[in-house]
């Protein structure tokens, strides 16, 4: 009976017979829960698969397919927003937040091709509230573009022991241009203070990439994505310096995690956020680095020179 319930949940809560059953209807509906989401969170799992099959399969080639995926996925989202409930929503959307991910990473950060990537969210997020509008835990659909910045985050973070460089370069430009042209700005900059911070505010040590990427990357190795903000969003970046913005993060940082590393607290720097203390200490780190013998980091270290003073010289900063 339990199984009977559990698979056809409104039938048997509607029948008259079913005061008679020996398990509650709150029970039925808690099995049927459960069943329905570990069915939903193992087509998420396959559809993680396929992205990852195909983004290997078009890494260095065009990523037409995965941006047709992510414009089919939000067609779907819309057609089925009233038909299913908030949970099977919000699962829809980390699915189509993923795909946009894997396109993000494998597109080279300097190819053009990028560009296509931010118009695909741009054109989710003017799509506006749906009539009688959709709440979600993060937001309303898709007008806040709900756990975009959560999943960025979290994505970033969980996949840093296998993603490359390259792959850490693309997705720092692809965010840093999202920035540039306002999508949720102020939270996806917190993710450009963490980079800017792992790359300047820490001291330099060997690259230990192979063993513990994500505690242990070089220097050299953190540079090119910090400088990929500065180059894609730097302007933003610069206002907020200026103006002293404590920027929200959301769910994904705490203000913890917005403070200092031990260089530049050596160095005074006290802002938990964005100011004109931490933006002058990264322009003079950066020109250290542009010293050292090491040519990829001092080459890196000079385009992220340039770039802050182009940008201290156009805002004021």
């Amino acid at each position: 009976m339990t199984y009977f319930c559990a698979n056809f949940t409104g039938t048997i809560l509607s029948h008259p017979l079913t005061k008679f059953l020996l398990i509650s209807p709150d029970t039925i509906m808690k099995f049927a829960s459960n069943e329905n989401g570990e069915r939903r969170k193992a087509f998420s799992e396959r559809h993680a698969m396929r992205i990852d099959l195909v983004a290997a399969q078009q890494v260095g080639t065009s990523t037409t397919d995965l941006c047709t995926s992510a414009r089919s996925s939000i067609r779907n989202i819309l057609r089925r927003l009233h038909l299913q409930s908030r949970e099977l929503i919000e699962a829809d959307l980390h699915d189509l937040w993923y795909t946009i991910y894997r396109c993000a990473t494998i597109t080279p950060g300097d190819n053009p091709e990028q560009d296509k990537l931010v118009v695909e969210v741009l054109m989710a997020r003017e799509l506006g509230a749906p009539s009688g509008g959709v709440e979600t835990g993060d937001g309303t659909i898709f007008t806040d573009l709900p756990f975009f910045v959560m999943d960025m985050h979290d994505l970033k973070y969980r996949q840093q022991g296998t993603i490359t460089l390259d792959e850490a370069y693309n997705l720092a430009a692809f965010l840093a241009r999202l920035v540039a042209v306002g999508v949720r700005a102020p939270q996806l900059s917190c993710l450009a203070l963490q980079s800017l911070s792992a790359a300047l505010e820490f001291p330099s040590m060997p690259s230990l990439r192979e063993n513990d990427f994500a505690t242990k990357t070089s220097t050299v190795e953190r540079l090119p994505a910090a400088v990929s903000w500065l180059k894609f969003a730097g302007h933003r970046l610069a206002i907020y310096s200026a103006e002293a913005q404590m920027t929200p993060c959301g769910k994904c940082l705490t203000d913890n995690d917005l403070e200092p590393g031990p260089l530049a607290q050596e160095a005074g720097v006290i802002d938990k956020g964005f100011g004109p203390a931490r933006w002058n200490f990264w322009r003079q780190r950066f020109e250290e680095l542009r010293e050292e013998e090491d040519e990829k980091r001092s080459e890196w270290a000079r385009r992220g020179a340039n770039s802050m003073a182009l940008w201290s010289k156009l805002v004021g900063s």
